[in-house]
């Protein structure tokens, strides 16, 4: 603040008049300070308060931009899961739910909002925002733009598989013509709506359809032959397959090729399916006729004379006339088929004439005459493409289906006329199977010579085909051989040895099919009456392979083994429970043989034939070995594990005892080599007492020996008889 000076003045008192005219001696008048000191002081605190202000405003701005900041931050959040959300969505879904969630960016702009404290908080958010929402919007666009395309293009993928599907379900109608010769029909129309949604397809995935020049691009070509006409090529050459029309499916293939919708590799795999298709038909034929020591000479194979053979309309034979001036013997059969739909021959031949027969009604109508005097007729012709003397090959076009002549409409009238000269009903006719000339000739009668026959087949494929088929045959034959022999021989059985076991005479008189059917071996078996005893060679085959308990397997044994010994068989292979049995006796024989080669004793697993005696050994310790195991199991009610059954045969395999008359000191001899007569008398020597084994009672054993196997020490003989001992013998 400015400093006002201070001076002394004279105390003598002035008029107010007086007061402006007063001048000290010496001294200036005084200047008035006031005015200037209030100016000062109010610029003073309009600063003070202009600084307040900007403090204020500084304050404000920080908490404006705080709130705001939170908003945004909330914001950024919502929308970004928002975003997130419409990601997972593909499709068609995506593109339909884009305005939904644009509404819902939106709508959440609004709400995070809320109410504002001051309109530069609004602003400042609803700037901030604006950047948020166009970037979550922008990315929604492009995320449905982008699964639409997708949509759309799978969509328009499918619609062409779909047209091509029907195309090649339309192969009926495939080469008709209207009558200004354009292409006609189903196959056509759909043929022309596959292309037609092709370019959309191609357009969408960046192949062009037409060049600078306006030609069709190689691109296009190329996705054009790989779907459509590759795939509709495929099933319709399957079609005329299953119809025998193979001929017709080479031909088909071949002016698909010419008119480019083939690339040679796809065509030249078609044509070969197609080729291995009919060499395997042909072999079957030669491959049953093998079999059955037959030849056709002259044969004639036939193809249907039209792709796709319709649905017969006027039979072969006897009818009512359909129209005034048409046969009641009819002698050939009617195909309906649209006006234009091509006819083929149906066999090589040729053309013995070509005409208007509109005089025997027959209109436009071609006749083929083929190898062993067999012909074909084709009538009421839209139109014929053959000449009388023309040579034609199977599947060779020779005209178009019409109503010329006398007919109802447009349908092909087809006859086969045979050797005789006499017409066959065509309905009867097997397409790609050869027809004769109704001379059946006597072919190879001896295996021998049938395996001469088919060496003798040039091509190897078909020879290998021939070959293939002839085996399954002969082998599906023999095992029906086989079987019936089997059933013959259990028949048989059960009647020859019921009652005594010596009805072979009764069977004989009563049913001599049935023992007349039998081998001369199965009936001097059934002669000698029903056996006494049981053949070892036949007891160890059965026992080391418990699969031939089975009826039928079992059966063919019924006369090497006693009665008795045949019903326990039969009675564990077979019935509700026979698989876990057959199963179990399995894992018990191989356990078997396993732990006697492992012992060294492989003599004893593969016995030579006639050794007799060895096999008898086999057979008693095997049996053993069972009746041991099942004495266990009884014992401690309960299946025995694979460990306590092998603890089990190590013990029949490794223990010894002794039995009487043996020299004392002398070497005990094996359990397993005991017959059932020593076993009852066998002992060992426990504390100079002799223990028989047959003593100790069988739960005892089975205690002793679970005490044993728990301590981890195996159980032999002098060991359980040393233990029954100590405890006193109990019972």
């Amino acid at each position: 603040m400015a400093q006002v000076p201070i001076q002394t003045v004279p105390t003598q008192e002035l008029a107010a008049s007086q007061m402006n005219e007063f001048r000290a001696p010496g001294v200036e008048p005084m200047q008035d300070f006031t005015g200037k000191q209030i100016q000062e002081f109010g610029r003073a605190q309009m600063g003070f308060g202009n600084a307040l202000a900007k403090i204020g405003d500084r304050i404000q701005g920080e908490i404006d931009d705080t709130r705001t900041a939170e908003r945004v931050n909330n914001l950024a959040t919502t929308l970004d899961s928002i975003a997130t959300e419409y990601s997972q969505l593909a499709g068609v879904n995506a593109f339909n739910a884009k305005g939904d969630y644009q509404a819902r960016v939106a709508k959440a702009v609004q709400d995070v909002g809320g109410d504002f404290e001051n309109d530069i908080q609004k602003t400042l958010y609803m700037a901030k925002a604006g950047v948020l929402q166009r970037t979550a919007i922008g990315a929604i666009d492009r995320h449905g733009a982008t699964e639409y395309t997708k949509y759309d293009t799978t969509e328009k993928k499918s619609t062409v598989i779909n047209m091509t599907g029907a195309m090649a379900q339309s192969w009926r109608s495939r080469g008709q013509l209207d009558p200004q010769g354009n292409p006609t029909g189903d196959y056509a129309m759909y043929e022309a709506a596959a292309v037609r949604n092709l370019v959309g397809y191609a357009n969408k995935i960046g192949i062009p359809q037409l060049d600078d020049k306006g030609q069709e691009t190689q691109a296009f070509a190329a996705l054009k032959r790989e779907m459509v006409f590759e795939p509709a090529a495929t099933s319709v050459t399957q079609s005329m397959m299953v119809d025998g029309n193979y001929n017709g499916a080479k031909r088909f293939l071949e002016e698909e090729f010419k008119k480019g919708h083939l690339d040679p590799k796809a065509y030249q795999a078609l044509n070969d399916n197609v080729t291995t298709a009919a060499k395997t038909v042909e072999a079957e034929r030669i491959a049953r006729d093998l079999v059955a020591g037959k030849t056709i000479q002259g044969g004639v194979t036939f193809q249907p004379p039209l792709l796709a053979m319709p649905q017969v309309s006027s039979g072969f034979g006897k009818r009512n006339a359909p129209m005034p001036g048409a046969s009641t013997d009819h002698n050939g059969i009617d195909l309906p088929a649209p006006r234009g739909t091509p006819i083929y021959a149906a066999a090589d031949g040729t053309v013995k004439n070509a005409w208007n027969d509109d005089k025997a009604g027959g209109g436009n109508s071609v006749v083929l005459t083929h190898a062993g005097n067999m012909a074909t007729g084709y009538a009421h012709m839209d139109t014929f493409t053959v000449k009388p003397g023309q040579q034609v090959k199977q599947g060779d076009l020779i005209g178009y289906v019409g109503s010329t002549g006398t007919a109802t409409g447009p349908h092909l009238h087809f006859t086969v006329t045979g050797a005789n000269g006499k017409k066959i009903d065509p309905s009867q006719l097997q397409y790609g199977v050869a027809m004769g000339n109704g001379k059946i000739e006597e072919g190879p009668q001896s295996l021998k010579d049938k395996q001469a026959a088919i060496d003798a087949i040039q091509d190897p494929q078909t020879r290998k085909f021939v070959q293939a088929e002839f085996n399954r045959i002969t082998s599906q034959q023999e095992a029906i051989k086989s079987k019936q022999e089997r059933d013959n021989w259990e028949q048989a059985a059960n009647i020859a040895y019921s009652g005594d076991g010596n009805q072979w005479q009764t069977l004989a008189k009563n049913n001599p099919a049935l023992w007349n059917a039998l081998k001369p071996e199965q009936q001097a078996t059934l002669m000698q009456g029903r056996p006494k005893g049981d053949d070892p060679e036949t007891m160890l085959l059965l026992l080391r392979d418990p699969t031939l308990w089975e009826a039928s397997k079992l059966s063919q044994y019924r006369g090497k083994i006693s009665e008795s010994t045949y019903q326990r068989f039969y009675a564990q292979g077979n019935g509700p429970k026979a698989q876990d049995t057959v199963r179990a006796a399995s894992f018990d024989n191989d356990m078997f043989e396993a732990t006697l080669n492992r012992n060294g004793l492989k003599d004893l697993v593969n016995v030579p034939a006639g050794s007799k005696d060895k096999q008898i050994e086999v057979i008693n310790l095997r049996e053993k070995f069972k009746v041991l195991i099942d004495a266990e199991q009884v014992a401690r009610k309960r299946e025995l594990s694979r460990d306590e059954k092998q603890g089990i045969l190590d013990s029949i395999l490794l223990d010894k005892a002794q039995v009487p008359g043996m020299l004392w000191g002398s070497t005990p001899t094996p359990v397993y080599k005991l017959t059932p007569e020593q076993a009852k008398d066998a002992f060992v020597i426990v504390g100079g007492q002799e223990i028989k084994l047959a003593s100790i009672p069988v739960q005892q054993r089975a205690t002793i020996i679970a005490k044993l196997n728990a301590r981890g020490i195996r159980p032999t003989e002098a060991e359980i008889a040393s233990l029954w001992v100590q405890a006193g013998k109990p019972k």
